[in-house]
């Protein structure tokens, strides 16, 4: 399952100073991680605004800002 292999793969990789980017919306599949890593290992979560992943220089603006540690998106979010 998803969760399995977050929980498999990831536990190395974050800790409570980790930042997840919320970048999708609860109806796609990747919002499962976005929404359950930081419960599951104490990071922060950080939601995007709507309309923001539309704008690739401000996606990466608010990335930075927020010092975001993971983000998972899809490559139409980064064409313009």
């Amino acid at each position: 399952s998803l969760l399995g292999w977050l929980l498999h793969s990831c536990r190395e990789q974050w800790c409570g100073s980790s930042v997840i980017a919320w970048t999708t919306s609860v109806s796609f599949d990747p919002s499962v991680v976005q929404l359950f890593a930081p419960l599951i290992f104490g990071c922060k979560a950080t939601v995007l605004r709507q309309g923001r992943e539309q704008d690739s220089m401000r996606l990466c603006k608010f990335l930075a800002s927020e010092r975001v540690s993971m983000v998972m998106t899809v490559p139409s979010q980064c064409m313009t």
